[in-house]
């Protein structure tokens, strides 16, 4: 798991650990995932500045970061924890649950290392892949004074109240009901990507982008994807939900704008071998070439994970679009001995 979730932030080519220089004389800044060799240091570095932090928060979280179901992010500077943020992929507010909104949560940023913009690099890299998977992201905040900062920065981030009212712990606060001010009084707000169907209009299908499947969104139409596409057609219930939550199998969808628009099934094999076992574009979205588009992602993604051949099955009707795509016949030599279709085609591409 670790290692497929590793390289599915390569092929993101945005998590990770990567240097940034905010000024030219300014020290260097690396922001990387969660780690188990950061945990101590992290609690070490909050108990110093009088604001502790236990061990067993962050065993959790990267507990949750191996389940993909929460992403941590940890910012250095000159090899010392100055922050941390989270991303929720399923948030526990009822509103962000129902709509599929990943939640940026618990974002820290000691007092020593604030005012320098760190707060802000990690506060992009979290915006960056909240993105990738939805088109509405949100973030809940305190309303006492020591809340003042984050309110202003979020704000001018582009970030609005949902227009919901207040909660205490997430059960909305009604008029005259009395409750504490403390942590557990938050304001929740949202920020949208008002521009991702503009970019889509006035790029085409260069603005696809293919992401791992992470949300329920992203899981509930994929699901439908295959059982309308493929199973439905055999007249039986998808045998192979199993692969879902399987170390050996990767499940992609492919957005254009903020529609998901395509699926594919990827089974890793040995001797740096892949399977292609599905590939399908949405019927509305056919023939524009996206097909070709969001095989040649995955081909890269590939690659960048070190696989050296990806090996297909063809029908006869996807044969021309292999042969298109430089694909030639090739044993396919399952290691499985998984049964297949008299009529398919073994075919292959070194990658």
């Amino acid at each position: 798991m670790k290692k497929n979730l590793e390289a599915f932030h390569d092929q993101l080519q945005r998590i990770g650990s990567y240097i940034v220089n905010k000024h030219a004389k300014a020290s260097a800044i690396e922001i990387k995932l969660l780690q188990q060799e950061d945990i101590p240091l992290l609690v070490s570095a909050f108990k110093a500045a009088n604001w502790p932090k236990s061990s067993s928060l962050f065993e959790q979280y990267l507990a949750e970061q191996g389940k993909q179901q929460r992403l941590i992010w940890v910012a250095y500077q000159n090899r010392n924890p100055t922050s941390y943020i989270t991303l929720k992929w399923h948030s526990d507010y009822p509103p962000f649950q129902e709509n599929d909104i990943p939640e940026i949560s618990d974002f820290n940023v000691l007092p020593q290392y604030r005012r320098q913009g760190i707060g802000t690099l990690l506060l992009n890299q979290a915006e960056m892949i909240a993105f990738e998977h939805a088109a509405v992201i949100g973030i809940g905040v305190g309303l006492y004074a020591d809340y003042g900062a984050a309110q202003r920065l979020y704000i001018l981030r582009g970030y609005v109240p949902n227009g919901l009212g207040v909660t205490y712990q997430y059960q909305v606060v009604k008029p005259g009901e009395n409750v504490c001010l403390d942590d557990d009084l938050i304001l929740w707000f949202t920020k949208e990507l008002v521009f991702i169907a503009d970019i889509d209009n006035k790029t085409g299908f260069d603005s696809a982008r293919m992401v791992k499947a992470l949300t329920s969104r992203e899981w509930e139409t994929l699901r439908h994807f295959r059982q309308y596409y493929f199973f439905d057609k055999a007249s039986i219930t998808d045998p192979y939900t199993w692969t879902f939550n399987h170390e050996k199998h990767d499940h992609l969808v492919l957005y254009k704008g903020s529609s998901i628009i395509g699926y594919a099934h990827l089974q890793y094999w040995p001797e740096a071998r892949a399977a292609l076992r599905i590939i399908v574009i949405d019927e509305s979205h056919r023939n524009k070439g996206l097909g070709s588009h969001f095989l040649h992602q995955i081909e890269h993604w590939l690659k960048q994970q070190e696989i050296e051949k990806l090996q297909v099955q063809s029908s006869p009707e996807a044969y021309q679009f292999y042969c298109k795509n430089n694909y030639i016949k090739m044993p396919f030599n399952d290691p499985d001995n998984h049964e297949s279709c008299a009529l398919d085609i073994d075919m292959g591409k070194i990658l």
